[in-house]
Parts: structure tokens; C-alpha cells; sequence
């Protein structure tokens, strides 16, 4: 009976196999369609600024409910009265994401206003930009702590009434620093990639051991972004262009919508450099990593 079971699992796996490679030529074709969220809570942290002000602003297009979240509050309330003037309703709340008594709190406020969170987009970072000797023990715990301890705090804020109702979408923004370090980037890099293995652990343990299929989650990972963060960048490839913040919470959000489990961006570029950085001898990668010439100058003396 086990040689028998050992072969059906076995079948089972290789058609899902085929499956998926159908089906990801088939959504070259025939993407799948944007789902409604109109009316329903999005949550974003690190809403003052950047692409989580862009999120927020393109989510608001979608009649969705915006909770804005940042430490800063006076950019914070600009961003919720520019989606209120798009006609969506916006309720601004200053918290330190880095505080888990403070998101704790936060979040009971939030859901005594308004009930269950449905999408939590977790946007809140930050970027020193100095080689790993220049950065200080506060530079290293700040990025740490913003990064990605915020994204445990607020997965354990707004998860159990997830589960509750077996529905939600968590999403997580990392970075392609997240999938390839990057001299200057070591607390940043360090941060980013964790964030890749914190939605992988949380994406499995909502299927295998919460079993709440309602439940989606979306891992996201842009290249250089223009948000003020990073001042500078060179590369061949690109000649040191940043990519405009408007035009990644734009593709951000209409793949969240079309609930894809990841988004890189830009595409084809970066899993083309991931697909050789998985099957390059280290010698090789190393010869095309320094051809592509990556430079990142010291953000202090960009400032």
C-alpha cells in the first residue's frame, strides 16, 4: 500500500508541476482580473512618504478604506487628506512600528474603529547606506527593528481575525537587496532578506498549519526606488537610473489586486538576474556582478 501511495503522491507532484508552468505561460497571455476592494480596510505602514503614500493614493482610486500608518504625523495626515480628496476615507494614526507595545495599542484602536483589518500592507523602512564599519549600533538595531521586526509586531496585531474570518491579504515589502547583497546595504540587505523568509515561514504556516486558504499573501521586491531613501546609485545596466515611486505603487498595487504571490520589479531584468545567480558557478556570478558594476556612494556625503 505504501509503494502504492509513494507513486500517487509522486503523480500528484509532477502534474502539479506541469500544471504551473501551463498556467504561468497561460497568465502571459490571460492575466487573471483585479479584484474589488472597495470598501474594505488597507492597512499601510509607512504612509507619509514614498510608495506607501503612492500605495495609499492609487488604493483610494479603489474606494478601498485607508489606515495610514507612520511615525511622522504631519506627513502622515497630508497623504489622508490627498486620499480624501479622491473621495476614500482615510484615518491617520502616528505609531512607532518598531514599538511592539505600540503597534500592540495601535492596533486595538484601529479595530475598535473600525472592525477587521482586511489588507495589511507592511511599507515601513528605512536606509542608512554606510559599509558595515561606518554604521553604528543604533544605525543597525533602527534598520533592524523598522524593517523587519515591525512586520512580526503587526502579522501578530491583525492575523488572528484573519483567521477568524478566514479571509485577509498580508503583504510584504522587501527588495531585490533582499535577494542580492550590496556593499553599503549589509543592515539593510540583512533586513530585506529576512523579510523574504518571514513570508515564506508565514505563507506556509497559513496554509499548513492554519489552514486558511482565504487568507493571501503577496511578497513584493523592487530595485531602486526614487523615495529619498537612497540619493544615488550607478550600474551598466541602468546608468544609475532610480525608478519612480508612482510607477512601482502603480505595478505594486495592481498585482496585489490580481493577488500574485510575488512581484519583482522590474520583471524580466531582475529574474533574469536571480535565474543566473541560482545556476552561475559563484566564479561566474561574481566575473557578472562586476560587470553590472553596482556602486552605492556613501549616503552621508550624498546628504
Amino acid at each position: 500500500m505504501s509503494v502504492f501511495k509513494g507513486i500517487s503522491d509522486a503523480c500528484i507532484v509532477l502534474g502539479t508541476l506541469l500544471f504551473s508552468f501551463v498556467e504561468v505561460f497561460y497568465r502571459l497571455l490571460v492575466p487573471r482580473s483585479r479584484k474589488s476592494i472597495a470598501g474594505s480596510s488597507v492597512l499601510i505602514t509607512g504612509a507619509g512618504h514614498g510608495i506607501g503614500k503612492c500605495m495609499a493614493l492609487r488604493f483610494a482610486r479603489e474606494k478601498a478604506v485607508l489606515v495610514l500608518w507612520d511615525i511622522n504625523q504631519t506627513n502622515n495626515e497630508k497623504t489622508a487628506r490627498e486620499v480624501r480628496e479622491l473621495g476614500a476615507q482615510a484615518f491617520a494614526y502616528t505609531v512607532d512600528c518598531s514599538s511592539p507595545d505600540a503597534v500592540s495599542e495601535t492596533a486595538e484602536r484601529v479595530i475598535q474603529d473600525l472592525g477587521r483589518v482586511y489588507m495589511l500592507i507592511n511599507n515601513a523602512g528605512v536606509l542608512v547606506g554606510e559599509d558595515i564599519l561606518n554604521l553604528s549600533e543604533q544605525n543597525i538595531k533602527q534598520t533592524i527593528n523598522i524593517n523587519l521586526m515591525a512586520q512580526f509586531w503587526t502579522i501578530r496585531s491583525f492575523l488572528p481575525a484573519m483567521l477568524e474570518a478566514n479571509s485577509g491579504h498580508i503583504v510584504s515589502i522587501s527588495s531585490m537587496a533582499g535577494r542580492h547583497g550590496v556593499h553599503r546595504l549589509s543592515d539593510y540587505s540583512a533586513s530585506k532578506f529576512a523579510i523574504v523568509g518571514l513570508h515564506e515561514s508565514l505563507t506556509d504556516e497559513i496554509n499548513q498549519v492554519y489552514r486558511s486558504p482565504g487568507i493571501l499573501t503577496t511578497l513584493v521586491c523592487p530595485m531602486f526606488i526614487n523615495t529619498g531613501m537612497i540619493h544615488s546609485v550607478w550600474d551598466r545596466a541602468t546608468g544609475g537610473k532610480l525608478m519612480d515611486a508612482d510607477d512601482v505603487a502603480e505595478e505594486i498595487v495592481d498585482g496585489v489586486l490580481r493577488n500574485k504571490e510575488e512581484i519583482i520589479i522590474p520583471s524580466l531584468n531582475s529574474k533574469l538576474f536571480l535565474f543566473l545567480k541560482a545556476v552561475l558557478p559563484t566564479r561566474g556570478f561574481r566575473a557578472l556582478d562586476s560587470f553590472l558594476q553596482v556602486r552605492i556612494p556613501s549616503q552621508a556625503s550624498e546628504k
